[in-house]
């Protein structure tokens, strides 16, 4: 049972993530590393904790990886925004 469940949160992460925003929005999806690991194992192989992973959802069910943000790089991008 709990291996159904692992690719039911699995297969919802992938498709939330595949999901084309409505037009002048963004989606973010907040989760853990195994979530992500299991979802997007290649591109998450080496992850780090805090890290967020930027994806852009082509329109055809799928995703491609345009940037890894890491914790230490936060401040200075909140501090770009003010």
């Amino acid at each position: 049972m709990a291996a159904d469940a692992d690719k039911a949160r699995t297969a919802w992460l992938t498709h939330a993530a595949a999901s084309v925003p409505r037009a002048g929005t963004n989606t973010v999806l907040i989760t853990h590393t195994p979530n992500i690991m299991a979802a997007f194992a290649d591109e998450a192989k080496d992850i780090k904790a805090g890290e967020a992973m930027v994806f852009q959802p082509d329109g055809k069910g799928g995703t491609s990886l345009v940037a890894r943000v890491t914790i230490d790089e936060w401040p200075r991008l909140a501090a770009a925004q003010r």
